[in-house]
Formats: C-alpha cells, structure tokens, sequence
C-alpha cells in the first residue's frame, strides 16, 4: 500500500466566536533541506518531515530505489502551502520546488483548516465537531500512525456535521473539512489551558505554570493560552506593572497615542517615569504595536538600571542584526541567562515575541533577582 502526503491548505484562522477559542499560527523555522534529492540515512536523518512550497506547486517523491521509476514509488505530493511525510533509512526523497525541514524543529501548526494533525502535538486531544467546507463530501479519519500507510481508527464521509475522538499519538486528517469546535480536557498538570501540550519547549522549562502562578500573564480564556500569538507592548508593560505590585504613578503621561483610564494607562505612565521604557519616538508609545524581541530585551533590562555589560560582540550569529540601542540589553539578556537565541545561534532581534517567548523570559527574568 503505498503512503499518501496529504498537503494543508491555506485558510483563515477560525474566529475568536468559537467556543474553542482562538488558534493562531504557529511560528515557522527556517527549511533544512532545499529542493533536490536525498539518500535518506546519508544525506538526511530519517524521520518525519515538514515540508513547504517554496514556488508555486511544490512536488515531493518518495522512492525506494535510485531510480525514481514508478515501480519503486513510495508516494508523491504536490501542494501550495506545506505537508508531512515521513522517511526511512534507505529511502529516496526528491524535492522540487519545495523544502523539507525536521518536524520535531518546527512549532506546533495550531490551524483549523483541511490537513493532517498529530494529537497531541498540533492539537489536543478530545471530541471533534468538524464542518464541511465544500459542495463536495468531506471526509475525515483519525489514523493510528505518522505513515501514509497507517491503520485507519475511524473515518466518515460526511456533508454538514461530523463529530470524531481522537487521542494522543493519532493522526487527524482533514479533506474538505475544518474544525469548528472541541471537546478536551488539560494535557498538563496544574493548568487549564488545552492549547499547550507536555512536549512543548517553553511547557517542559515551566515557563507557562510559573507565570501563571505568579500572576504575571493570565490565558485568553481559562481554555486559551495562545502560546503561539504574539504579545503587544502595552501588554508586556502591563506584566512589569503588576510584578512591580502596581505602583501608582506620579508624573504626567508622557505619550500621545496613551489615553486616560485605558487598561494600561498607568503602567505604561509608571514605566515611562521610571525609565524603562522611553517610546518609539514622536512622543508616542505604540501601545498596540507587537513587541520585538530585541524591545523586549531592552524593557528588561531597562528595568534592572541598565547594569554594566563586557566589551565584546553579541554571542548571536544574527549580532549584526540588532539595533545599536538595544545591543547591551541583548548582551546582558544573554548574559544572564535570560535569552539563549533560537535555532543556529540566531536571535532574531526585529521578530516579534510570541507569548510563550515572553514567559520564559520573564520566568528567568524573575529568577534571576530571587
């Protein structure tokens, strides 16, 4: 039986109305493998891969010989968007118009439209109501493995509503179909949230539970934690606010684009009186603007009075990258053990920080003065 590659569609994020709450997508890493072909075992590592249309249709083949004759097919995809498959040790795979990176490196995909999901990492595991999308049947199963070839649990052909289970270690897959609600319960101890999983980075550091704990940051909702989503200035001022007990202000409101008794009026006239913010020039403050990582960096340290950094570079392959004002901030963060960059050595100092970045910060941040 030969394996099939299932390609995901680009579609909207289901809206904030559903009773799920709100998916985001996920963060993507940059492809390890560009088009081409691959000896598996040499040439690559075996294992599951993402794979993404880097022009127009992309096309991957799986063989299982050298000659990428039909009769040593494995299976085939083409696709706009991005797709999984898995390879094994002596396989070959071709790429063409398409790149392939590790699974285990990207972020989970947290989107709601037709594809293939792996419970337990993508999604959580639970009860769910599916939607069809087309003037076609849609169809939907939950497989027992990560190979095309897997054992299907349970399937349906459907137009209207569909309801499926599925448990971790399962496959989703989609045709036609979308989510339009769920049924789960937590995956990790201690928190309420269904959108954070055990095996996530920033779950198995205890960033998230520490926060939580705290009172630094709440979830969307008691379900939604949106670990993936990204984090707004005044939010973050806001966190510094509350871990500082909410002091009052006792200057005037520097900034123009900051109006009287917002959610984050005092603590952005809080933090702006005591130095650890300054704005974004013009006399504004950006409230709604999402914080980069290299601001973040600069609100902390800021906070901590700037101390003393070494002469030296960034210990970051991207130091270059970072703006003038904010390279002791970076340094120290590093320094410090607050930050330790992202995939090979990069800091990525004008991306934005997601929520799940800003609490492991704020949790070695936080430690760091205990």
């Amino acid at each position: 039986m030969k394996r099939r590659i299932l390609s995901r569609c680009a579609a909207a994020v289901i809206a904030a109305a559903l009773t799920i709450g709100l998916f985001l997508p996920a963060p993507r890493a940059a492809a390890s493998y560009s088009e081409g072909s691959y000896l598996v075992g040499r040439d690559i590592p075996a294992g599951l891969y993402y794979v993404e249309a880097t022009k127009g249709l992309g096309f991957c083949r799986l063989n299982s010989d050298a000659s990428g004759s039909f009769s040593s097919l494995l299976a085939t995809g083409t696709f706009y968007t991005w797709t999984f498959i898995e390879v094994l040790a002596g396989e070959y795979l071709y790429l063409e118009h398409a790149a392939a990176t590790p699974a285990s490196e990207i972020s989970p995909i947290n989107l709601c439209c037709e594809g293939m999901y792996r419970v337990g990492y993508d999604i959580p595991p639970g009860e769910y109501t599916l939607q069809s999308t087309g003037s076609y049947q849609a169809y939907a199963a939950v497989l027992s493995g990560t190979r095309g070839a897997s054992r299907i649990v349970t399937n349906s052909l459907f137009t209207g509503q569909c309801v499926l289970s599925a448990q971790s270690g399962q496959l989703l897959e989609l045709s036609d179909a979308e989510i339009i609600g769920i049924k789960a319960e937590p995956q990790v101890p201690g928190l309420t949230f269904i959108d954070v999983f055990p095996t996530d980075w920033f779950v198995t550091v205890g960033a998230v539970k520490f926060v939580i704990d705290r009172g630094l940051m709440s979830g969307l909702s008691s379900e939604i934690f949106a670990p993936n989503s990204p984090m707004t200035r005044a939010m973050l001022v806001t966190v510094l606010h509350s871990y500082a007990k909410r002091p009052a202000p006792t200057a005037p409101n520097p900034f123009s684009d900051i109006p009287d008794g917002t959610w984050y009026t005092n603590a952005v006239t809080w933090a702006a009186e005591n130095g650890v913010v300054s704005g974004t020039g013009g006399g504004q403050f950006s409230p709604d603007a999402n914080i980069t990582r290299e601001q973040l960096a600069l609100i902390l340290y800021k906070y901590r009075g700037s101390p003393a950094v070494p002469a030296g570079a960034l210990p970051f392959a991207d130091g270059q990258s970072v703006s003038s004002w904010a390279a002791d901030a970076v340094k120290w963060c590093a320094i410090s053990g607050i930050v330790s960059g992202k995939s090979d050595n990069m800091f990525d100092p004008q991306a934005g920080a997601t929520r799940a970045e800003v609490a492991t910060m704020l949790m070695r941040f936080v430690r760091l003065a205990e």
